[in-house]
C-alpha cells in the first residue's frame, strides 16, 4: 500500500522525500498526505519564479518586512490561508536585531509550516558586496543591492559584482541605480 501510495502522490520525480515511521504507522491516506508535505515541504523560491508565475496570472505579490517570529507567523498564517505566495524581506538592520541565523531558521519553519505557498526570502536594500554575499551563502533566494548613496558608475560596479555572485549561486537580484 505504502509503495503505490507514494508512487501515486509523488509530484516530482527528482525530489525525494522520506516518511517517517509513525506517519507510517497511522495508516491513513490522509494523515500520510499530511505527514509526507510537512516533511518535505516546498523549498524557498526565487522572486523570480514567483514574478513569472504572478505576471501570467494577473496577480500581485506581497512583500513584507520581517524580523521576529509573530511577524513571520503572521504573515505566513495569512498567506496560507489565502494560498497566496509572499516574499519575507530581512533589511540590515533586522539581521542586526535578530540575528541571521534566526531569522533563516524562523522563515525555515514557516515553509515547513505552510507546504503549500511559495516563499522567498529577500534581503530589501543591502548596502555592501559583503552583506549580499552573507545572505546569498546563508539561504536568501533574493537580495537587493542598493548602492545609491554612492557614484552612479561605483554603484554600477558594485551592483555588477554582486550580480554575478549571486547568478553563480541561483539567487536574484533587485538593484537600486538611481542616486
Amino acid at each position: 500500500f505504502l509503495q503505490n501510495f507514494v508512487k501515486e502522490n509523488t509530484t516530482c520525480e527528482k525530489t525525494p522525500f522520506s516518511i517517517s515511521a509513525e506517519c507510517a504507522i497511522i495508516g491513513s491516506v490522509e494523515t500520510l498526505h499530511y505527514c509526507i508535505r510537512r516533511e518535505n515541504p516546498m523549498a524557498l523560491v526565487t522572486t523570480k519564479e514567483m514574478f513569472k508565475k504572478a505576471y501570467d496570472g494577473g496577480y500581485a505579490v506581497g512583500a513584507f518586512n520581517v524580523n521576529n517570529m509573530e511577524i513571520i507567523q503572521g504573515i505566513t498564517e495569512a498567506a496560507g490561508e489565502l494560498k497566496a505566495p509572499v516574499i519575507l524581506q530581512v533589511s540590515k538592520g533586522a539581521r542586526a536585531y535578530a540575528n541571521h541565523t534566526y531569522l533563516v531558521k524562523l522563515v525555515e519553519a514557516a515553509v515547513i509550516e505552510n507546504p503549500d505557498i511559495p516563499i522567498a526570502l529577500h534581503l530589501d536594500h543591502g548596502d555592501s558586496f559583503e552583506l549580499c554575499k552573507s545572505c546569498i551563502d546563508g539561504g536568501f533566494t533574493s537580495v537587493m543591492i542598493d548602492a545609491s548613496s554612492k557614484s552612479f558608475e561605483d554603484n554600477i560596479a558594485l551592483t555588477r559584482k554582486v550580480v554575478e555572485y549571486a547568478h553563480d549561486h541561483g539567487v536574484v537580484v533587485e538593484a537600486e541605480l538611481g542616486t
